[in-house]
């Protein structure tokens, strides 16, 4: 009913209008207005781009889009890391692995991560797996670095 290959073609020309610097974060519904096709029903709202990605290039531009998408590929990985370096404790890194890819995933073709509740668990999961990634001795406290009593 959507088109969705005729709204990511039209965002895709968004994106290109603006490369670098995009059309403002947030501002997708009314920077896609203009780009928006005659063959497209009217009666369809289209507030989000249905594909993350391609709605987070277009608002705030490749550069920036690009460094959130390492971002979160860093964080993947040191949770990757940490799956294989613990002993006790996997299941948090590998929630967040496993959470993470099935958003990722969804986030293709659709914009779950629109809905605050769904970004909150999200972030909780990530942050909980980012945190419980390291083994547990590294972060001790170091001794003083010297003895002042001799």
């Amino acid at each position: 009913e959507g088109h969705p290959d005729k709204v990511a073609d039209q965002i895709s020309d968004a994106i290109l209008d603006a490369p670098w610097i995009g059309h403002g974060f947030g501002a997708y519904l009314a920077a896609f207005k203009p780009y928006r096709s005659a063959d497209l029903h009217r009666d369809v709202l289209f507030d989000y781009a249905h594909s993350m990605p391609l709605e987070q290039a277009m608002e705030l531009g490749l550069p920036a889009a690009l460094l959130w998408l390492v971002a979160l590929l860093l964080i993947l990985i040191r949770c990757g890391i940490g799956l294989v370096q613990r002993r006790r404790s996997q299941i948090h890194p590998a929630l967040a692995i496993a959470g993470a890819g099935l958003l990722i995933t969804h986030n293709l073709f659709d914009f779950s991560l629109a809905n605050p509740a769904i970004t909150a668990l999200a972030a909780y999961l990530t942050g909980v797996g980012m945190a419980q990634s390291w083994p547990s001795g590294e972060f001790t406290a170091a001794a003083p670095a010297g003895d002042l009593s001799d």
